[in-house]
């Protein structure tokens, strides 16, 4: 026998990943065939804060972020999202994991490297150096979420 399930609208969370391509991946000549202007920041960010804004996701998740302090940080808070941000190893970028305020509550995050060494690296396939932010969510039904962002 079949069975079925009733899904609430409150039941349902919205993810969003982008990869927003850091300035320092940017240089005009990685990118011949495109117009200079498009490939600046100031250019750039405006319209991805608005598609984050128009998409309003529950939970958004970026990869390749740079201007965090000085950019994002400021504009997902006033779209009603709190974030945290990781930088990567070794570059001028990172992860960010930003969530509808009104919704979720962070109640742990950390910081995993992979290196190796450690009993779990053998079921991942990363490089040396390679980072994941862990990010643990409580909604406001008390369940709770884990996300894994992780380096590219």
């Amino acid at each position: 026998m079949e069975q079925r399930y009733s899904v609430r609208e409150s039941d349902i969370i919205s993810i969003l990943s982008f990869n927003i391509l850091a300035d320092c991946y940017c240089p005009p000549e990685f990118f011949p065939y495109a117009d200079k202007q498009i490939l600046l920041h100031s250019y750039r960010a405006p319209l991805i804060v608005k598609q984050i804004g128009e998409l309003d996701a529950d939970i958004v998740c970026l990869q390749e972020v740079d201007h965090y302090e000085d950019y994002f940080q400021g504009r997902l808070k006033a779209l009603g999202y709190r974030s945290i941000y990781e930088p990567k190893s070794s570059r001028r970028e990172g992860l960010l994991v930003a969530w509808k305020e009104s919704r979720f509550k962070m109640t742990e995050s950390f910081v995993r490297c992979f290196d190796r060494g450690h009993e779990y690296d053998q079921y991942f396939e990363f490089q040396k150096g390679y980072k994941a932010l862990f990010v643990r969510l409580r909604d406001v039904n008390c369940r709770i979420l884990s996300l894994i962002l992780l380096e590219n």
